[in-house]
């Protein structure tokens, strides 16, 4: 409910005086009146079509705080609006994507391109085609396009369903609903999860789970720039993680792998420098950012399916590392001074052509300091006993001297595989009633809203928050495995990429609120 009163400019107390709720818990599917204040009242098409919503410029806005307050990418704004730059003045009005429901119409005006309409309300272009039954772009001013699909994606089988009652519910064919999940016989069982539609947004690399993103990608950069190689010095020998108890080690000479991932952190590095500024808002801040698991600790190694209804494993921490390493560079391109507290000796960040080959799991990540290197034995690879979390709060201590205390910050990145939690990232702060608890929960509290629907903040007690010297530390379960949304969306880099910069987005929402 907080992040509907961000996107739509109202309040929780409006929000739920208007729809006579007793409490802030909303459920998936529930339909909700949004009030909206009179300077902010949509733009509507015809009675029963989709919304159109607008934002008035205030004072002192910029167009990356409008995106970041409203928690949709700048881009959008940018292409929704014609703009030619980065630049608003007060009391500009900026048409801002929407939300249709169910059925949702638009009619085409004059000059709108199909790439226009997914971009206003947030659905992907091959999904927009689909619903429409549309074979190419070409659109016609006055035609009324759906907007968003008439049914759900998917029908959860519940204790007495069947296959014809539920076609009937959603005006299919029994032919269909056969076709689309693989059905032969009339065979269902409760909790089965069957397709509405021949695709679904899971099988676009491009949905509304995955909008347009802010920053450019790694492999974007500038054109001048070559593209670093993701592998160095080996690859693993399996092109995907085949079973959940599969990995591949090299644990032979810690000192070597110090070596190797120290040499691709710095090429890394070098190639950071040579890219343009992002911006400015995070000099002067120090920040730690800790890759979940890694070298002995894979963490979850969970089972999903790709398109095709084929196994696959998705492995924590080889996910949590590409996410950190994307965090890190975009950290640093707005002015950072950022620290990993792991580090691989084979790889950097790595793009998902294949999203079904995924990343194995690897046992030879090191820690980030060349003197917890020197023993060749069990206790120099990262493990997430006690004494092991307590290595990676040597390195924050070590990049913490001589930086402002009050702007250091850490930040440790994880991937959760809860059934007992929802769907949404977790930031969780430490339990410990210690000095600096009151601004690390400060510090999750300004990431939720940034961090994508059923985000929520939690109070735990965690080793590796403990006693930690930042000003402010946190923990994020970036998304919960369990779901398989969650572990398909993961694999894809698009999707990584767009998980760095909503971390990164609410960073830099803190670095100005404490200005």
């Amino acid at each position: 409910m907080f992040g509907l009163s961000l996107l739509y400019n109202t309040s929780v107390d409006e929000i739920r005086r208007a729809n006579g709720l007793d409490s802030e818990i909303i459920r998936k599917g529930e339909k909700l009146i949004i009030p909206l204040p009179d300077n902010d009242k949509s733009l509507r098409t015809a009675a029963g079509e989709a919304e159109l919503h607008t934002y008035k410029v205030k004072s002192g806005d910029t167009l990356s705080e409008i995106a970041g307050r409203l928690g949709i990418e700048q881009k959008q704004i940018v292409q929704l609006n014609h703009l030619s730059d980065d630049n608003v003045r007060t009391g500009q009005v900026l048409k801002i994507p929407g939300k249709a429901l169910s059925g949702g119409t638009y009619t085409v005006q004059s000059g709108d391109t199909l790439s226009r309409i997914s971009l206003l309300f947030d659905i992907s272009l091959e999904q927009l085609r689909q619903i429409n039954n549309l074979d190419n772009e070409t659109l016609r001013t006055g035609q009324s396009l759906l907007v968003a699909p008439l049914r759900p994606q998917f029908h959860i089988v519940e204790k007495g369903d069947n296959l014809w009652d539920i076609a009937t519910a959603y005006g299919l064919s029994l032919e269909e609903l056969n076709l689309w999940n693989n059905i032969n016989g009339s065979a269902i069982y409760p909790g089965q999860e069957l397709r509405l539609y021949s695709s679904t947004i899971e099988n676009f690399e491009y949905g509304a789970a995955a909008p347009p993103v802010l920053m450019a990608s790694y492999r974007e950069k500038t054109p001048s720039l070559p593209p670093l190689e993701e592998y160095s010095n080996y690859r693993e020998a399996k092109t995907a993680q085949p079973t959940g108890d599969y990995s591949e080690s090299r644990l032979d000479d810690p000192e070597m792998n110090y070596r190797q991932a120290a040499e691709i952190l710095e090429s890394l590095n070098r190639s950071i420098e040579k890219e343009p500024m992002l911006g400015h808002e995070l000099t002067g801040y120090t920040i730690v950012i800790d890759p979940g698991h890694g070298g002995l600790d894979p963490g979850a190694i969970v089972a999903s399916v790709n398109g095709n209804g084929e196994n696959l494993y998705v492995v924590e921490d080889e996910y949590a590392y590409d996410i950190s390493l994307r965090t890190y560079r975009l950290l640093m391109l707005h002015g950072a001074d950022v620290t990993l507290t792991i580090i691989s000796p084979n790889h950097q960040i790595r793009s998902s052509e294949n999203p079904s080959e995924t990343f194995v799991n690897m046992k030879n990540e090191v820690y980030n300091m060349a003197s917890l290197n020197r023993k060749n034995d069990d206790s120099s690879w990262p493990v997430g006993s006690s004494e092991g979390l307590r290595k990676r709060v040597e390195i924050a201590e070590r990049a913490f001297r001589g930086a402002d205390r009050k702007k250091t910050l850490y930040i440790s990145i994880h991937a959760d595989n809860s059934p007992d939690l929802g769907q949404g990232t977790i930031v969780l702060y430490s339990a410990e009633e210690e000095a600096n608890l009151k601004e690390s929960k400060e510090l999750a509290e300004t990431l939720v809203p940034y961090l994508g629907a059923s985000s929520s903040t939690g109070r735990q007690s965690l080793a590796v928050l403990r006693d930690n010297p930042a000003y402010a530390e946190v923990l994020i379960e970036i998304r919960n495995l369990f779901y398989p949304g969650n572990s398909w969306a993961i694999r894809y880099d698009k999707l990584r990429q767009q998980d760095a910069e909503f971390i990164t987005r609410g960073l830099i929402r803190y670095a100005q609120e404490r200005e």
